[in-house]
């Protein structure tokens, strides 16, 4: 029996493989943000803690060095904020196109595999009206041989392999 081949297999595969390194590229991507995100978290917590540190201080007596370096604390802190920022910004822009990188890869790989089913669907079609050809040809055989045999009084002796049911 005939084997379907797709003449486009190799692009189809190819695309397959490129879907693939995109999902991997979103997945670190992803990551990347969540990673960010919770960076940002805790130091944002770190911010509040040591804001708060510094106004429960002010109540009381403090000598100018530990309230200097305090706020030099808190300002690289908030420095280290605004980076992260920046940096989460960055992170979702590329997400944002990784993810559109990986959607038009997937589009591409949808026409392909449709084309592919088509072609196969109509592969299939010609090979089903070849093997219904291809039986009708044996039949028309079979019957000529049988209609000679009964022309020229053999009847009879027709060989058994001509009426098999």
């Amino acid at each position: 029996m005939a084997v379907f081949r797709f003449g486009l297999e190799n692009v189809w595969r190819h695309r397959q493989r490129c879907v693939e390194v995109h999902s991997q590229e979103v997945a670190r991507a992803e990551r990347k943000v969540a990673s960010l995100a919770r960076e940002l978290a805790l130091l944002d917590e770190q911010i509040k803690l040591q804001a708060d540190a510094l106004a429960r201080d002010g109540g009381q007596v403090i000598k100018a060095r530990e309230l200097i370096a305090g706020t030099a604390w808190l300002d690289h802190l908030r420095q280290r904020l605004e980076e992260l920022a920046q940096g989460m910004q960055t992170a979702v822009t590329d997400l944002r196109e990784t993810r559109a990188g990986l959607t038009e890869a997937w589009q591409e790989l949808e026409v392909l595999s449709q084309l592919r089913e088509r072609r196969k669907s109509e592969w299939r079609l010609e090979q089903s009206a070849r093997e219904r050809r291809d039986m009708d040809e044996i039949g028309q055989i079979r019957a000529h041989r049988h209609r000679r045999a009964m022309v020229s009084g053999q009847g009879e002796n027709i060989s058994p392999n001509l009426h098999k049911p």
